[in-house]
């Protein structure tokens, strides 16, 4: 859909010559997209709770991971291929028992380091978190006083399913918000505070809909 202004006021209208002629005001998108972005809008209170939460998880997810335990791994593999040199040297071993058992040993020490650097990046840091729900949280008042160009980005990543169909607007947030959605009232409601409303705006419409009619998609 198109926008255009008419009367002093936006329209997105579609002008596809095949397409039944939908068009609508940009105030409905407005106030669509505007409910969405609202929904995971976190109060002060709401927001200490979950950086303490999610704080003190990642530090208990951090000593699970016991990386000591690898650089042993690998510093008796290390010690292995000296021992195994040495013995190549005093020729105990051919050369060919001596490759066969580097390699294996090598491929050992690789998985080992693969296994480090998956669980390395396994480890959250607080500020990242913290400054991912800091977004979270300013996205509602941020799409309000964005620039046009703002509210399209915001827009764009943060909703789906953005259709029109008569004088209807259909919208659903994207994957990333509807699971931050579900993550966080799940997480508020553990620790007995009120959850954030996660109802998707028009989504059970849309799928109702959706199934049975042909509609025009919004961009």
């Amino acid at each position: 859909m198109i926008a255009e202004r008419q009367k002093g006021h936006v329209y997105y209208r579609c002008h596809t010559t095949t397409c039944e002629t939908n068009s609508i005001r940009e105030e409905v998108l407005e106030h669509a997209i505007a409910d969405i972005l609202k929904r995971v809008e976190l109060t002060d209170e709401a927001m200490e709770r979950l950086v303490s939460h999610v704080t003190e998880w990642i530090e208990q997810h951090t000593k699970s991971l016991v990386p000591s335990s690898y650089t042993m791994q690998i510093e008796r593999i290390t010690q292995r291929l000296e021992r195994l040199t040495d013995t190549l040297i005093n020729r105990l071993i051919d050369g060919d028992t001596f490759n066969t058992r580097k390699q294996a040993l090598l491929l050992d020490r690789a998985a080992i380091e693969k296994k480090m650097e998956a669980d390395a990046k396994k480890a959250l840091e607080p500020n990242r978190v913290h400054k991912f729900l800091e977004l979270v949280k300013s996205l509602y008042a941020t799409y309000l006083i964005a620039t046009k160009e703002e509210k399209r980005q915001i827009v764009q990543n943060a909703t789906s399913n953005r259709t029109v169909f008569g004088k209807k607007f259909f919208v659903e947030p994207s994957n990333w918000l509807r699971e931050t959605q579900t993550a966080l009232g799940v997480l508020l409601c553990a620790q007995g505070g009120n959850r954030t409303r996660t109802t998707l705006y028009g989504s059970q419409d849309f799928k109702s809909w959706a199934s049975t009619n042909s509609a025009t998609r919004a961009t």
